[in-house]
Protein backbone atom coordinates (compact mmCIF):
# COMPACT_ATOMS: atom_id res chain seq x y z
CA UNK A 1 0.00 0.00 0.00
CA UNK A 2 1.32 3.47 -0.89
CA UNK A 3 1.82 5.98 1.89
CA UNK A 4 0.41 9.48 1.68
CA UNK A 5 3.27 11.95 1.09
CA UNK A 6 4.14 13.97 4.20
CA UNK A 7 3.91 17.25 2.26
CA UNK A 8 0.32 16.46 1.27
CA UNK A 9 -0.62 15.69 4.86
CA UNK A 10 0.97 18.95 6.01
CA UNK A 11 -0.89 20.96 3.35
CA UNK A 12 -4.27 19.57 4.41
CA UNK A 13 -3.43 19.91 8.13
CA UNK A 14 -2.63 23.60 7.61
CA UNK A 15 -5.80 24.18 5.59
CA UNK A 16 -4.00 24.88 2.30
CA UNK A 17 -4.56 21.54 0.54
CA UNK A 18 -7.04 21.06 -2.27
CA UNK A 19 -8.44 18.18 -4.26
CA UNK A 20 -9.10 18.22 -7.99
CA UNK A 21 -11.32 15.42 -9.24
CA UNK A 22 -12.59 14.56 -12.69
CA UNK A 23 -15.55 16.41 -14.21
CA UNK A 24 -17.82 13.42 -13.76
CA UNK A 25 -17.72 13.89 -10.02
CA UNK A 26 -18.42 17.62 -10.05
CA UNK A 27 -21.20 17.47 -12.64
CA UNK A 28 -22.94 14.63 -10.82
CA UNK A 29 -22.88 16.67 -7.61
CA UNK A 30 -24.25 19.77 -9.34
CA UNK A 31 -20.94 21.63 -9.03
CA UNK A 32 -19.31 23.73 -11.76
CA UNK A 33 -16.97 22.22 -14.32
CA UNK A 34 -13.48 23.47 -15.17
CA UNK A 35 -14.64 26.25 -17.51
CA UNK A 36 -17.07 27.84 -15.07
CA UNK A 37 -14.69 27.41 -12.15
CA UNK A 38 -11.53 28.77 -13.78
CA UNK A 39 -12.79 31.43 -16.20
CA UNK A 40 -13.10 34.10 -13.47
CA UNK A 41 -9.50 33.36 -12.48
CA UNK A 42 -8.33 33.69 -16.10
CA UNK A 43 -9.93 37.15 -16.26
CA UNK A 44 -8.39 38.16 -12.91
CA UNK A 45 -4.83 37.20 -13.89
CA UNK A 46 -3.30 39.84 -16.17
CA UNK A 47 -0.40 37.66 -17.39
CA UNK A 48 -2.58 34.67 -18.31
CA UNK A 49 -3.14 34.42 -22.07
CA UNK A 50 -6.67 33.73 -23.31
CA UNK A 51 -5.35 30.60 -25.04
CA UNK A 52 -4.13 29.06 -21.73
CA UNK A 53 -5.50 25.63 -20.85
CA UNK A 54 -7.46 25.10 -17.63
CA UNK A 55 -4.37 23.54 -16.07
CA UNK A 56 -2.29 26.56 -17.13
CA UNK A 57 -4.85 28.96 -15.62
CA UNK A 58 -4.70 27.09 -12.31
CA UNK A 59 -0.89 27.23 -12.39
CA UNK A 60 -0.84 30.95 -13.25
CA UNK A 61 -3.18 31.55 -10.30
CA UNK A 62 -0.99 29.50 -7.94
CA UNK A 63 2.13 31.34 -9.11
CA UNK A 64 0.50 34.72 -8.55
Amino acid sequence: MNEIPRELIEQFASGTGSVFAGAGISFGAGLPGWAKLLEPLRVEIQECPSSASFLDVAQFYENE
